[in-house]
């Protein structure tokens, strides 16, 4: 599945570009993309990469080429720890006034 990237999308790669397999599984951050589509990431751990033209550490950056991008990386959703708290009556409203009761059958909020 193709995808287009943006700068500051959160991705992991899923597959190693250039030799680089220490990123395989590593999530990181696009940081830069040049007018060819490669994409550069800056990872949140070290994967003995370089350090995008100076824009991160040193072991922290790799560059994808446009053509590999979408093999190489996919986008990488973070899912809070804790449960999200929900305003019901936002949400009934927000619903068009119904709510479901513990009968799941919808009634007037």
């Amino acid at each position: 599945m193709s995808h287009t990237f943006q700068v500051g999308d959160r991705v992991r790669c899923v597959a190693a570009y250039d030799g680089k397999h220490e990123a395989v599984g590593r999530i990181g951050t696009v940081h830069a993309i040049m007018k060819n589509g490669n994409v550069g990431v800056k990872f949140d751990e070290n994967i003995n990469g370089h350090h995008l033209d100076g824009a991160c550490d040193v072991g922290y950056g790799w560059w994808f080429a446009s053509g590999r991008v979408s093999e190489c990386l996919e986008p990488f959703y973070e899912v809070p720890d804790s449960p999200i708290e929900i305003d019901e009556d936002a949400w009934a409203e927000f619903l068009g006034g119904f709510i479901h009761d513990t009968n799941e059958k919808a009634i007037q909020a």
